[in-house]
């Protein structure tokens, strides 16, 4: 399963990807600026902003475990598009 994003600068909920189980995700930047990405257990927009978070250049693509209850925020300045594949 793939989910596409339109990233905006700053997090936000349309940019956010819930896990409901435990599972592996591919998290590709098919945009043209640096995709930044955190991980936590809040549903609540991150107090750490997108400049502190991971970092993805256009191109790269990285493999993630995350646990059921996560949610995966992502954002990318001045804008960008991501996408997120669900596996195993």
């Amino acid at each position: 399963m793939a989910n596409a994003y339109t990233l905006s600068p700053t997090w936000t909920q349309v940019n956010r990807y819930d896990v409901t189980q435990d599972c592996n995700v591919l998290i590709s930047n098919t945009g043209g600026f640096d995709l930044r990405w955190l991980r936590n257990t809040e549903e609540t927009t991150p107090t750490a902003g997108p400049a502190t978070a991971h970092l993805l250049r256009p191109g790269q693509s990285v493999t993630i475990t995350v646990r059921s209850g996560n949610y995966l925020w992502m954002a990318a300045r001045p804008a960008g598009t991501a996408l997120v594949e669900h596996f195993g």
